[in-house]
């Protein structure tokens, strides 16, 4: 439909060939004034009606009454047997279809009797008529004091004679309800003139106007009709009123009940069956448009003529004239307000923080007819049920590497890498809306369709029903962002991976690994080239399926990242932004803003989610500020001509503001720079081609767009010249953290300038160095444990390779979030985003409708340095209707080119963002093997202490795994040689089972074949270090040696890992490792064997509570009664509490299959 844009559209369509007729001359006959046409003779023709505008108001009610048992059909009193009552009753209902039967009770909660009544409601409102009043309908009465306006009062069929009893008791008849909707100036003793609009006023208000607010001011002649009518009707608080307007040269007007009785007001309005939805012009895409069988909507038909608008009655006020007359106004506010000014209590935040932590997990079961605990179950039961839902729902709703659908269909594998035969389709997640962490079970995100649907429509939208305010067919109050796209970037995505693995706080925002219709399990395509599956808002209907026309349903994804964007109802959410939110705020509108500023701040700001005023005035939806579809054409476009120019920004549809044929009537530019950005603006000014800079704030970035629309800028400085210094120090300071670096520069400084002028101070003349004490050395065999001056002496040298990159121009993060923060801003924030400047240009022109806030065009008349690099995007929108006419002011803001600003910037494209080595301390990484020791003793061993004050250019590679969460690229330094390695380093302990199929697999016929031809140098499929007990078999990764200045890579998969090189992240190595490993503590002769472990708590003794698993489930230390079960202490779990893992032997005692927990079976002593 026509008001279904992407956000940012540029102003197009019917809109843009309306303007462009109204200021464009014709080139046979001369110019054409606005007002005036050409007829088919060839001459001009003036147009009245365009020139002349036209309002009207309208409300329409209904009169209901509450009916108790209103189609009672019989009833069955209980004389003696209730079956055989109640058999009688279920026989008439049965009889008499539509209909149920309800029991009755005492006091003594005994059935006295049974009535059949109908099955939809026993208290019913039933609808006895209906009237609609218009103002203005330009129809005019005939004679005075006679109606000849308004339509007669519609009657239903459910009007009862006057008088009929009922069971609540005498209704009023017609004659009745003609009082309570009297026909205007059916009294009329003083002969007074009809009522009448004077004046109309409508703007859009808050940022990407929001709400919508109309002030219609009206004047009723007649007292009795203001007081029985418009005082009663229009001038109520609530009240649900439409107003019209437009140019009088509309041809026909729609009748009120034709909307009203419409299936869809939305249809009815804005229908467009050949989907010339503004900014969609693709010839391409507009050659496969499918022409829908659907009326064509009155707003299309007439658009840029006509403009309806719906709102509640939110202020009003009447005057009453010496003449008798009464001057009325009234104050319409956007029914979606209704929505965001919901104040919210305690019950039904604990309401909402029970959907997204217990219901959601519920889901997973996918059957209703599962029992839930109630008030009489026990405590223990009500654990084990917990217990059982968690581990059920992150069984079917997770995904690897904290992406929804990532490892679409696998085989479930128990805790050493064995096959149980089980399959499950990972893409769950993103068909239900729901995703659960694999590693962490209390981490649930949910997609942002689910959260509208869900969360918003249901508990605050207003309509009949959930499903009815979900399908929006009836102007119903709600959220609906299927029409909304987002950046999609593949720095978000590497981040959500490297995230599931870093011991920090997880991202408020993830991607999906595929979404809409791009569902893998999808076998076929339907007729309707739709197809069974697909995400949550793909199933729902909610996605923007317009601008797919031309792809099958399995290439939407892919389509998506090519023009890197995704739709924003698919992006999945953390529930416990979602629920704090609700906790720290009172109001919708707060709750859905404090939900959009965490996002946004945890894009680094590369997102600006924004509440906006949705496709008509009732609904919401939300965009991207920073995701202007104009913006997108243009990036995509290129330079595309002759000139050096680009086609989508020459194209826009451009204002002429001084020409003759302008329609511009005024015409305003303005500037006012934020308070907090005036020093940002003064250091800029100081730029010149000695100082580049990489702004990590989006204030100073702005600064320097402002600076940028000049091209000469960088040559052009005021005198006296102030240079960039404060420029780079703006910069310096936004740094997350300082550094010793940056401390000894500063001293410098100040010892280099007058600032720190003291004569006290004798300048050093002797030389620093640094002396290697004996005390320092890492010498073989050492110790795990490091005494405070190994700690300092590892401490210094990582600052000292910190230093070194640092003065290289790089950047060394503390952390992944600020590393992926600092990535965002740099590969993403920079290259990609248009500013929002504090330039405000006006411009009122002829009336127009259907422009909305968020759309795109250009003009004529500014300033050289803006006319080129800058284009408007429209941020209010305000119409004036009145004796002079119609007019409509447009305010907008202006958005620059992106790559304006790259004259400023440091290189951007230089990959220069590192970790600290102390990163690696945080990761709980075991220690890793030497070879010289040929044991697996303790002096064996070097921890990851040992070895990173030897490592610099610590960053994360980008590689495609399945289970491996993280590798990390690193480079040794010079000193790596003091670093005792012994004949290689390597893990042991990352092992990855093989069972016997495997060996079989290479032609021989037990793993201790295979061990052998491996171990006597014969190489197999390139298959790393191999290790066998009986006819088990296993592989760990090859031994290596660290060289001085080279360039490793650290491959981390739950907490082992190992150091390769560049042969081990190729993919014909990497393959053999990206598997579950084995992480157990058996003894080696039972290696992949068991995963039933006798458990039931009968058989044990000297039990003790430990902890509790992520999932929720008990752990506990045992011994065996009988030594024969196992001699030693043990941990793990009690059968009793998993009964979902356990299963009986042939003694009668529970055992339990440890690959269907989250807690290990050890032996611990």
């Amino acid at each position: 439909m026509i008001n279904g844009r992407l956000f940012g559209s540029p102003i197009s369509g019917k809109i843009r060939k309306e303007l462009e007729r109204r200021q464009n001359g014709n080139s046979k006959v001369g110019k054409t004034e606005f007002g005036e046409s050409v007829n088919v003779e060839g001459y001009k023709s003036t147009e009245l009606g365009e020139k002349t505008p036209f309002v009207r108001m309208w409300t329409s009610l209904k009169f209901s009454q509450q009916i108790d048992f209103e189609d009672v059909y019989v009833e069955f009193e209980v004389t003696d047997d209730v079956d055989t009552v109640r058999q009688t009753a279920e026989q008439f209902s049965t009889e008499n279809p539509t209909t149920q039967v309800t029991p009755m009770y005492n006091e003594n909660n005994e059935i006295i009797r049974f009535i059949v009544t109908n099955e939809e409601n026993t208290r019913q409102k039933v609808d006895y008529a209906t009237k609609t009043y218009i103002i203005g309908d330009n129809n005019y009465q005939k004679s005075y004091g006679v109606d000849d306006v308004n339509t007669p009062i519609n009657l239903t069929t459910n009007v009862l004679e006057q008088g009929e009893s009922t069971l609540e008791g005498t209704l009023v008849g017609q004659g009745d309800v003609t009082k309570i909707f009297p026909n205007k100036l059916s009294k009329n003793p003083l002969l007074k003139p009809q009522e009448g609009i004077t004046s109309i006023s409508s703007e859009t208000e808050g940022t990407l106007g929001v709400i919508k607010k109309t002030t219609i001011n009206f004047v009723v002649h007649n007292f009795y009709d203001f007081d029985r009518i418009y005082n009663k009707y229009f001038l109520k608080p609530g009240a649900t009123i439409f107003v019209d307007f437009g140019w009088n040269d509309i041809k026909n007007l729609y009748n009120p009940e034709e909307l009203l009785n419409s299936p869809s007001i939305k249809q009815f309005l804005f229908g467009d069956p050949e989907n010339n939805t503004p900014g969609f012009e693709d010839e391409e895409l507009q050659q496969s448009v499918v022409i829908k069988s659907e009326p064509l909507g009155k707003i299309t038909e007439n658009e840029g003529k006509l403009e309806v608008l719906q709102g509640i009655v939110t202020d009003y006020s009447s005057k009453i004239l010496s003449n008798g007359s009464v001057e009325c106004s009234v104050t319409l506010t956007s029914s979606n307000s209704a929505l965001l000014n919901t104040q919210t209590s305690e019950s039904t935040t604990r309401k909402i923080q029970h959907i997204l932590t217990k219901q959601i997990l519920y889901l997973a079961f996918n059957n209703p007819e599962i029992e839930t605990p109630s008030s009489k179950t026990s405590t223990a039961e009500t654990e084990i049920f917990n217990a059982n839902l968690k581990l059920q729902a992150q069984k079917y709703f997770s995904g690897k590497n904290l992406t929804p659908g990532s490892g679409e269909t696998e085989e479930i594998k128990n805790r050493v890498g064995q096959g149980t035969g089980e399959f499950i389709t990972k893409g769950n997640s993103i068909r239900s809306g729901v995703f659960i962490d694999s590693q962490n079970a209390d981490d649930i995100y949910v997609s942002w369709g689910f959260i509208e649907n869900i969360i918003f429509n249901e508990n605050f939208g207003f309509g009949e029903g959930v499903d009815e305010i979900n399908n929006g067919g009836k102007n119903n109050v709600r959220i609906d962002s299927s029409n909304s796209f987002t950046v999609w970037n593949e720095v978000f995505l590497e981040r959500q991976k490297t995230m599931s693995y870093a011991p920090e706080s997880k991202p408020v925002f993830i991607y999906p690994e595929w979404w809409g219709g791009s569902d893998p399990s999808a076998d076929s395509i339907n007729a309707d080239g739709t197809i069974d599956g697909g995400s949550y808002s793909y199933q729902q209907g909610k996605y923007p399926e317009l601008f797919y026309q031309d792809k099958e349903p399995l290439e939407q994804t892919n389509f998506d990242i090519e023009n890197n964007r995704i739709p924003i109802r698919e992006v999945f959410i953390n529930v416990e932004t979602i629920i704090k939110a609700f906790q720290n705020n009172k109001s919708v509108k707060k709750i859905i803003n404090n939900i959009l500023t965490d996002i946004n701040n945890d894009s680094s700001n590369v997102f600006d989610w924004k509440i906006k005023q949705g496709e008509i005035d009732s609904e919401l939806i939300i965009v991207d500020n920073n995701f202007p579809i104009t913006q997108q054409k243009i990036n995509a476009s290129g330079i595309s001509n002759n000139n050096n120019e680009n086609d989508v920004f020459e194209n826009l549809f451009t204002f002429k503001i001084m020409d003759n044929d302008s329609t511009i009537k005024d015409y305003n530019l303005d500037f006012k720079l934020p308070s907090g950005n005036i020093g940002n603006m003064y250091a800029v000014q100081g730029m010149s081609h000695d100082t580049k800079v990489i702004p990590l704030t989006d204030l100073f970035d702005d600064a320097l767009a402002i600076s940028a629309l000049d091209e000469e800028g960088m040559s052009l400085l005021y005198r006296p010249d102030l240079s960039g210094y404060r420029a780079k120090q703006i910069a310096s300071d936004e740094e997350a953290d300082s550094n010793i670096y940056d401390n000894y520069q500063n001293a410098k400084e100040l010892l280099s300038t007058d600032t720190y002028n003291s004569s006290v101070v004798t300048p050093f003349n002797g030389e620093v160095f640094f002396i290697e004490t004996p005390a320092n050395k890492i010498v073989k065999n050492q110790k795990k444990s490091q005494d405070e001056t190994d700690k300092e002496r590892f401490d210094r040298f990582i600052k000292i390779n910190m230093d070194k990159l640092e003065t290289l121009g790089n950047r060394v993060t503390k952390n992944f979030s600020d590393y992926y923060k600092l990535k965002e801003i740099k590969d993403i924030s920079l290259k990609q985003r248009p500013n929002l400047l504090p330039f405000t240009l006006s411009l009122t022109t002829y009336g127009i409708a259907n422009i909305t806030p968020g759309d795109t065009f250009r003009v004529d008349y500014l300033p050289k340095i803006y006319q080129k690099n800058v284009y408007l995007q429209t941020m209010k929108v305000s119409h004036e209707i009145n004796s002079s006419g119609w007019f409509t002011t447009l305010e907008t803001q202006f958005r620059p080119k992106p790559e304006i600003k790259k004259q400023y910037y440091l290189d951007i494209n230089r990959d220069n963002i590192y970790l600290s080595p102390r990163t690696l301390l945080n990761l709980n990484l075991n220690d890793l093997w030497l070879q010289d020791t040929g044991t697996f003793g303790k002096d064996g061993r070097l921890s990851i202490n040992d070895f990173i004050p030897f490592i610099t250019e610590l960053k994360v590679k980008k590689l495609n795994t399945n289970y491996i969460p993280l590798i990390l690229e690193f480079k040794t330094t010079k000193e790596i040689e003091k670093l005792e390695q012994g004949d290689g380093i390597y893990n042991y302990d990352y092992r990855i089972f093989l069972d016997k199929l495997k060996a079989g697999y290479y032609g021989e016929s037990s793993p201790s074949s295979v061990f052998s031809r491996y171990f006597y140098g014969e190489e197999i499929e390139n298959i790393p270090h191999l290790n066998h007990s009986g006819n088990d078999l296993w592989y760990y990764p090859n031994i290596i040696k660290l060289e001085k200045e080279k360039t490793y890579y650290l491959i981390i998969n739950d907490n082992q890992s190992y150091i390769t090189n560049e042969t081990g992240i190729t993919e014909q190595y990497l393959k053999y490792f990206d598997h579950p490993i084995y992480n157990g503590s058996l003894e080696y002769e039972d290696f992949g064997k068991k995963t039933n472990y006798t458990s039931d708590r009968r058989l044990k003794t000297n039990i003790k509570f430990v902890n509790k698993s992520s999932l929720g489930i008990n752990i506990y230390e045992f011994n065996y009664i009988n030594k024969s079960y196992g001699d030693g202490r043990y941990r793990g779990v009690m059968a009793q509490e998993v009964p979902w893992a356990s299963i009986k032997d042939d003694n009668g005692y529970y055992m339990v299959d440890y690959s269907k927990v989250d807690v290990p079976f050890e032996k611990i002593n």
